[in-house]
């Protein structure tokens, strides 16, 4: 991935200040838990975006970890436990159809609580972990007040991110509704203002949606985007023109 600019305010200070001790505290926790050189799980979704610089907005972020399959899922929501944490299970119990398996829970260590979502989605672990096992962890200590927090997790490439979020059904549902809040859509659109001129990017999404067996869908749906951007608030995102001439 190409060089990204710093950025003056670290990722962490777009976490509400009321709800960051405790977001730290987890993702420390998740850190010691997840083996680095066999993972039963991944950081996904906003939060991975976040972490990388992609996403600068205060929100009320969740955490997503994508689960090697349901026995590793069930195993974690099962053993889940660390001095001094709390975990309420949103669900009865793990929800699983045709397409997903996942568990919604809150965490806390404190006064308040972060939702940490326990998905298994059947042939994306293995998309994300090949291009995890290519990268080293993401590593940072981070002091807050009179705390020091120590995260290493791998984290999703967010072009990975990319690829699936054009391949999801619920993306294609918020273009058809002309949802102008959908957040797929909005860190879809942010990823691509970013790389919309860079042809490694474009390698890179080819290749990996070739990878999904999904490269027609992905293309359809960013076609569709494109299209309708200027009715969702999206000016000038990117061009057809510019789709073919990079991905094409």
């Amino acid at each position: 991935m190409s060089a990204e600019p710093e950025h003056k305010v670290p990722w962490y200070e777009y976490i509400d200040r009321k709800r960051r001790h405790n977001f730290l505290a987890i993702l420390e926790e998740l850190s010691r838990r997840q083996d680095k050189h066999a993972p039963d799980f991944l950081l996904i979704g906003a939060m991975a975006l976040l972490i990388e610089g992609y996403l600068q907005y205060l929100a009320w972020w969740d955490i997503d970890l994508l689960f090697r399959n349901e026995e590793t899922l069930q195993r974690f929501a099962r053993n889940a436990t660390a001095p001094g944490l709390r975990i309420e299970q949103m669900d009865d119990e793990v929800i699983s159809t045709s397409d997903i398996v996942c568990l919604h829970t809150m965490w806390s260590f404190g006064r308040t609580w972060t939702n940490v979502d326990y998905i298994y989605r059947p042939d994306r672990f293995q998309f994300f972990y090949e291009a995890c096992c290519q990268r080293a962890p993401f590593s940072q200590s981070i002091r807050l007040e009179n705390h020091e927090y120590h995260i290493n997790l791998l984290l999703a490439n967010p072009w990975d991110i990319f690829v699936d979020k054009l391949t999801l059904r619920r993306t294609m549902e918020q273009l058809q509704m002309k949802d102008s809040f959908g957040i797929d859509l909005r860190h879809i659109v942010t990823i691509l203002q970013r790389h919309r001129t860079n042809q490694r990017f474009w390698k890179y999404i080819s290749t990996r949606s070739e990878a999904l067996a999904e490269k027609k869908v992905l293309n359809e749906t960013l076609m569709k985007l494109i299209e309708i951007a200027p009715e969702l608030g999206y000016e000038g995102i990117c061009s057809p023109n510019e789709v073919t001439r990079y991905f094409g």
